[in-house]
């Protein structure tokens, strides 16, 4: 796992060498709203976790690693 704490670092350069390298990559950020602004797969935080968003809810569903190589 790569991280980076401001943005310009090379995280999403990183990421596509891996993909044309054929490595399975997947993003990992930090809220839903910003799976958008990536330019390859993105999961955010708390489904990694399965840690739900809100206070009181259950837990989120076990996530599936299987299938990728590296996460950012």
């Amino acid at each position: 796992m790569i991280r980076a704490k401001f943005a310009g670092s090379g995280k999403s350069f990183i990421g596509k060498h891996f993909n044309n390298l054929s490595y399975n990559t997947r993003f990992v950020v930090p809220h839903n709203m910003q799976k958008q602004d990536v330019p390859c797969d993105a999961v955010a935080q708390n489904t990694l976790f399965s840690v739900p968003v809100c206070k009181g809810e259950s837990r989120l569903p076990k996530y599936d690693y299987n299938g990728y190589d590296v996460f950012f």
